[in-house]
Order: structure tokens, then C-alpha cells, then sequence
């Protein structure tokens, strides 16, 4: 969450200020409990520990339990979903089911070697560009044409698998 903007501050405030008043109200009921133990009300045990005498630790802060329990569930609700998120620098799955099914309309015009590998090997020969994954698609038997097209297709497909793995998570504003 990003504290710089007025209303992710405004809601965390009010988040406080509500479990704050729980808090108070969930102390007045504890003190209120123990006032039988002890002679007043529970109004005036609840008075007399948290502002007329010495403040006792636990009562303060029980003032802020409820928020705590808050916080910690934002935390672990915010862990678990950071875990199932896309893992970042990987591509998302749909731009792996656009790969594959790329590859395997390209396979059919190959001599036996599958377009994925064919694309893995070229890539770590250092291709980057349509014209060098043409010429690979051409080494392993592609008709010149077809080839161009796929080196084509294969370069944009990887510039939009490069972005993903720039913009993965990370919020558009």
C-alpha cells in the first residue's frame, strides 16, 4: 500500500480510529468483568486503571488489540496472495498458450525439430531479431517466406513476453 496517496491514508486512519473504539469498548466490557472482583462499577474500575491511578501496561494496551489483529491479518492475506501471484520475470500463462499454440502451428513446416526448440537454440546463439529466427526457421527446412513471417511472429511474441516480465507486478496508474 502506498502510504503517499490521500486516500490509502484516509482508509488506514479510519481502519485505526474504528478499531480503536473497539478496543476501548472491548476494555470498558474487560473492566467491567473484573469490577465484580472489586468494589465500583465497571465504568469506574475501567476510569480508575486507565486514568486516575497507575495505568497498568495490559490495559493500554488493550486499546490496540483489535488493531493489531488487523494488521496481522492484512499481513498474512497479503502474503499468501503475494505467493500466488505471478512470480515476476515469468510470462503470464497466457502468453505461454499463445507460444505454444504458435508452435505448434509452425512444427508441421519443419523437418522433424520443433519449433520450440528450434527458437530456445537460435535464442541461445544470441538471435534477437525476426531476420535471425528467420534464418534458423530456414536452417531447419522452412520454405523462405514462411520463415521471414515466423521470424517475424516470434520476435513480436517475445517483445510482448519481455514486457510482462517488466511490468509484472506492478500496478498501472
Amino acid at each position: 500500500m502506498l502510504a503517499s496517496k490521500p486516500k490509502n491514508v484516509a482508509k488506514e486512519w479510519l481502519i485505526f480510529v474504528g478499531c480503536f473504539v473497539l478496543g476501548v469498548v472491548l476494555n470498558c466490557f474487560e473492566a467491567s468483568y473484573h469490577a465484580n472482583a472489586r468494589s465500583g462499577s465497571g465504568v469506574d474500575v475501567f476510569w480508575n486503571e486507565h486514568f486516575g491511578g497507575p495505568v497498568e501496561l495490559w490495559a493500554w494496551f488493550l486499546w490496540f488489540v483489535p488493531y493489531l489483529v488487523v494488521m496481522l491479518a492484512r499481513s498474512i492475506v497479503w502474503s499468501i496472495s503475494t505467493l500466488r501471484a505471478t512470480i515476476p520475470g515469468a510470462i503470464s500463462n497466457e502468453t505461454a498458450k499463445c507460444a505454444k499454440a504458435l508452435y505448434a502451428k509452425l512444427d508441421p513446416h519443419l523437418n522433424g525439430d520443433s519449433a520450440e526448440a528450434i527458437v530456445r537454440n537460435a535464442m541461445e546463439g544470441g538471435a534477437t531479431t525476426a531476420n535471425d529466427f528467420a534464418q534458423a526457421f530456414e536452417n531447419a527446412g522452412m520454405k523462405k517466406d514462411l520463415s521471414i513471417s515466423a521470424g517475424k511472429v516470434i520476435e513480436t511474441h517475445l517483445n510482448v513476453a519481455a514486457a510482462e516480465r517488466v511490468t509484472a507486478g506492478k500496478p498501472i496508474d
